[in-house]
């Protein structure tokens, strides 16, 4: 099982000045994904992939209105967004005996690139884009590069383009205050007038004489419990100790933030301060059946992914909304 974290974007679809209708998106990538064209390929599944090449990268985009048994609802989207990784660069190595191998074999390579993938849900009714972060897979900046850049003729001369947004906020920080399940410490800097105070923190004079020679102007305060032991879990104290930091001065409130989690996040800073806004899945790759563990196949991963994403994204619907406004 591993921890993912899903970002939240908005998107516009612009001709010249004006915005498009919320829903032009959908008539954007029938268009790029044309089951005619020569560059698409249609699947089994009907579900629509098509690799984009650009001076840097090599991208696939599948387009998955099918997976498995479950379908797509009509105004979402989900893509599957690959980036070529090399070849040389990758090896896998044997648990038991430590040898490594090539990835594919010299007959695979001929037939198959290697990539790494991530997923992107879009509800076009709200006009809300949510990514599965992964740290070297291609994010929602590379899916608006592609469509762009494979926007019929047409639809270019009539200055056609999308453009996203990050969701920022300063209200996040009311989800740990309302749903916290555990806040790990507090931190915040604070200015000094000079080194000589800090004799009150367990320096003594030679500590302080030296530090007298450097140019201290702040020091970082963090406040915890004995390590691996939370400050509190208890939802109704997380929510006083923020409302008492509220009160605080500018200058240690513009850099005050709260290590805690949610139901829905995982263990994050939150603060005071526009900050994005991000969610926390946990993808599992393996079932258990009758004692044996069975690796998850592609597209019962997808199925997964989507059913989290798309639970989480119902769930926090009318907060996101809340934060564009």
């Amino acid at each position: 099982m591993a921890n993912k974290q899903i970002r939240c974007y908005t998107y516009n679809v612009r001709k010249g000045k004006n915005i498009c209708k919320k829903d032009f998106l959908f008539e954007i990538v029938d268009l790029i994904l044309n089951k005619d064209d020569k560059d698409v390929n249609v699947l089994e599944n009907s579900n629509k992939v098509r690799v984009f090449e650009d001076s840097d990268d090599t991208y696939s985009i599948e387009l998955l209105k099918n997976i498995n048994r479950k379908v797509i609802p009509n105004n979402y989207m989900f893509f599957r967004l690959g980036r070529k990784k090399e070849i040389e660069g990758a090896l896998k190595r044997d648990k038991g005996t430590l040898v490594s191998e090539e990835v594919l074999d010299k007959d695979q390579q001929q037939k198959y690139n290697l990539e790494i993938c991530t997923y992107i849900l879009i509800d076009t009714t709200e006009s809300i884009i949510m990514e599965l972060f992964g740290q070297f897979a291609p994010a929602v900046n590379s899916f608006v590069k592609i469509v762009n850049r494979l926007l019929p003729i047409e639809l270019k001369n009539k200055n056609v383009v999308i453009e996203y947004n990050k969701i920022l906020t300063e209200k996040m920080i009311e989800a740990l205050k309302k749903g916290g399940v555990k806040l790990s410490n507090i931190g915040y800097n604070y200015n000094i007038p000079n080194a000589n105070v800090l004799r009150y923190l367990g320096l003594d004079t030679k500590q302080i004489s030296a530090l007298e020679e450097l140019n201290v102007f702040e020091i970082q305060v963090n406040i915890k419990n004995k390590p691996r032991i939370p400050l509190t879990k208890n939802v109704q104290k997380i929510g006083y100790e923020i409302d008492a930091f509220k009160e605080c001065n500018k200058d240690i409130k513009d850099t005050l933030f709260f290590r805690g989690k949610t139901a829905e996040t995982d263990n994050k800073n939150y603060k005071f301060t526009n900050e994005e806004v991000t969610y926390a899945i946990s993808v599992n790759t393996s079932r258990v059946d009758e004692g044996e563990t069975i690796k998850f196949s592609l597209n019962e991963m997808a199925e997964q992914i989507y059913d989290k994403m798309k639970i989480v994204y119902d769930k926090n619907i009318e907060d996101i909304k809340k934060y564009i406004e």
